[in-house]
């Protein structure tokens, strides 16, 4: 069974990095991001799909690609002081994920200066970020006009998501993935924030939330 992945905010803000379990060293005097991977047997693929080295290799031409087995010599290789992005989320008051502490012992870390960097950086957006961001937008508000014109009385609020759904992904290139995972409330539910459930009847006369 595979579940949906999430990838880690920061480090793909960094990155761009979409599969799991890597980790990234950015070499700042060299103006440079090495991407460790894991080594997967090709066993794996009965179970799953992955990339090759150089399947990875092509989709991230940016960085040199290396296996997470080579990583701690990687390190040892280069002096100087490791920054690492440990925080605290203000809205959730989770702390970020940093690496394994067997990668920073006897080292000198600096646990404190990257975080507070990385916050700042991410508030403020580029051209490509933006045209990314009113890309999102546009799609999103033609799934809601589908919506309109296809709901109706007596439909399960699954109805009104599955419509929202499938605009995305008929419409553009974004594999299974939506802007964001609609909320679709109808009477009282739609008054609840973060309704999720999406179970209920839309009836005749009924409010209807879309978000």
């Amino acid at each position: 069974m595979c579940y949906p992945e999430y990838q880690e905010a920061y480090f793909y803000y960094l990155t761009g990095v979409i599969e799991m379990d890597c980790y990234a060293v950015a070499d700042m005097h060299n103006d440079k991001i090495t991407l460790f991977v894991p080594q997967l047997d090709n066993l794996y693929r009965i179970w799953m799909n992955f990339l090759s080295y150089e399947e990875l290799c092509a989709r991230y031409p940016s960085m040199e690609i290396r296996y997470m087995h080579e990583l701690e010599d990687y390190l040892n290789e280069h002096d100087g002081k490791l920054y690492v992005n440990l925080g605290t989320n203000t809205d959730s008051n989770l702390k970020t994920c940093i690496p394994e502490e067997k990668y920073l012992e006897g080292r000198e870390v600096d646990r404190e200066t990257m975080h507070d960097i990385l916050c700042e950086s991410r508030v403020i957006k580029n051209d490509l970020e933006i045209q990314a961001m009113r890309w999102a937008s546009q799609m999103t508000s033609e799934a809601h006009c589908y919506v309109l014109k296809n709901i109706k009385p007596g439909m399960k609020e699954s109805q009104v998501e599955s419509f929202f759904q499938f605009y995305g992904q008929q419409n553009y290139a974004t594999g299974r993935v939506a802007p964001y995972l609609p909320i679709c409330g109808c009477g009282p539910t739609a008054a609840t924030l973060h309704y999720h459930d999406n179970a209920g009847k839309l009836n005749e006369g009924m409010t209807m939330l879309t978000d």
